[in-house]
C-alpha cells in the first residue's frame, strides 16, 4: 500500500468533530458507505451531563426496538 493511499485512509476513519462532540466514524470503501457510532451521535443529539446517559439511552431503544420487531 502506497503512503498516499495509507493517508488517506486514516483521515477516512478519523474522528469528527460535531458542536464539539466528537463522533467515531469509519468508511468502508467496498460499500462506498460510512458507519457511525450510534451512541456518539446520541450524544451529539440528546447533550447529557455524561458519555454513559447516551450509552444507556441506545441500549435501551435497542432493547425496546429488538422487542417489537420480535412480536411482529
Amino acid at each position: 500500500m502506497t503512503s498516499c493511499k495509507l493517508e488517506s485512509k486514516i483521515k477516512m476513519n478519523e474522528i469528527l468533530q460535531f458542536d464539539d462532540f466528537p463522533v467515531r466514524r469509519v468508511y468502508d470503501e467496498k460499500k462506498q458507505a460510512w458507519y457511525f457510532s450510534v451512541t456518539d451521535v446520541m450524544h451529539v443529539l440528546l447533550h447529557p451531563a455524561d458519555y454513559q446517559t447516551s450509552r444507556k439511552y441506545w441500549n435501551k431503544l435497542k432493547s425496546r426496538l429488538n422487542k417489537e420487531a420480535v412480536s411482529r
